[in-house]
């Protein structure tokens, strides 16, 4: 399409970023609508949702345990996920937040997007990596941490406060509990739910 017949409802705006931070709400709300749709589902592991509780999505299971979403986004073209990214690294240290404040409570943790994470090398880039290397630790006394890890446990660490104590140990903990989803892309995400409704209602 030729852009003297573009409208303006077709595109983002290129001097405000209002139009795409509310795209971006729309979407984690869009989340948070199709995630719900599996309270609904026979046998359905949750039995309560949150939206902007805590976490982005917050999901209450019928042992009464939570799970807590985070959702990134990001638009098409630009670089993939990476573990050492500033928004990924506000996620993984929210997630620590949550797990310290809320003792035993959060039965693992989800970090979503829509977009894709970094996956070219075995290294402190790779969060699905770096959730494996947090798996593999028995978390009872081990002291020999890998050193791709150890990068990014520090760089969340670096992102507490001086007078609060995080340690090492509570850091692994929530690294093991924590799940990577890849979401459908923005424009897809209505046909997602859509289909989903289908599947609950006749």
């Amino acid at each position: 399409m030729s852009l003297e017949h573009i409208s303006p409802d077709e595109v983002l705006a290129s001097n405000d970023p209002g139009d795409d931070t509310q795209r971006r709400y729309r979407y984690q709300a869009a989340y948070s609508a199709y995630a719900s749709l599996s309270l609904l589902e026979d046998n359905s592991e949750f039995l309560e949702l949150f939206c902007e509780h805590h976490e982005d999505t917050l999901l209450k299971t019928r042992d009464s345990k939570f799970v807590g979403v985070q959702v990134k986004t990001r638009k098409s073209g630009l670089k993939l996920f990476k573990a050492t990214d500033e928004k990924v690294l506000h996620s993984l240290k929210r997630f620590v937040e949550q797990d310290i404040e809320f003792p035993g409570m959060y039965s693992r943790f989800v970090l979503a997007t829509n977009y894709s994470f970094w996956e070219v090398k075995d290294n402190s880039s790779n969060l699905r990596y770096i959730l494996n290397q947090a798996k593999d630790i028995n978390n009872e006394g081990q002291l020999d941490i890998p050193k791709h890890l150890e990068i990014v446990i520090n760089k969340i660490k670096k992102r507490f406060s001086d007078n609060t104590e995080v340690t090492q140990e509570a850091i692994i903990h929530v690294l093991q509990k924590i799940e990577v989803q890849e979401l459908p892309k923005f424009d897809d995400m209505s046909s997602r739910i859509v289909n989903s409704l289908k599947s609950v209602y006749d």
